[in-house]
């Protein structure tokens, strides 16, 4: 279960994404908000990067659905991302409350510190600042979100 954050940072973040070197496409599931609000946006954007450029090959080898519920937005905003990579190419989406195999529940704030390497994925977990429901062996394969190195 630990290794889960860890991967969740390197795989996201880590990773510097040049628009120009994909489509990005972030589908908003309701009015035009698409999260941009939230500190962790960026995290979502880079996901749907990676999503929108091997998201039929990540339905193959994934075959679930993930919901991060975000707590303490701004103005005390809460939010969901909806991230499906089981049907289709996949798809990141914002605000939709479709229920997953696997929920990942977190503060904005710790969120943005755990995927910017912040905040340690153990200490979140054992502090109470991280919650996963339903599939464990499903969030481990998040790993596989991990985009290409960048060239320098």
């Amino acid at each position: 279960m630990f290794p889960l954050i860890i991967l969740l940072h390197v795989s996201v973040l880590s990773h510097r994404f040049h628009p120009s070197s994909a489509r990005v496409q972030v589908v908003p599931a309701s009015g035009t908000n698409d999260g941009g609000d939230f500190k962790c946006a960026p995290v979502f954007k880079k996901m749907a990067a990676v999503v929108a450029k091997e998201g039929a090959s990540l339905v193959k080898k994934i075959k679930g659905t993930y919901s991060f519920k975000v707590t303490d937005g701004p103005g005390g905003k809460q939010g969901t991302w909806f991230v499906d990579l089981k049907n289709g190419n996949g798809a990141v989406r914002f605000g939709d409350m479709t229920e997953a195999d696997c929920t990942i529940t977190m503060t904005d704030d710790n969120l943005t510190a755990l995927m910017t390497g912040k905040l340690s994925g153990i200490a979140a977990f054992f502090q109470g600042k991280l919650s996963i429901k339903g599939s464990w062996g499903l969030a481990m394969k998040l790993k596989k979100l991990k985009p290409p190195k960048s060239k320098r």
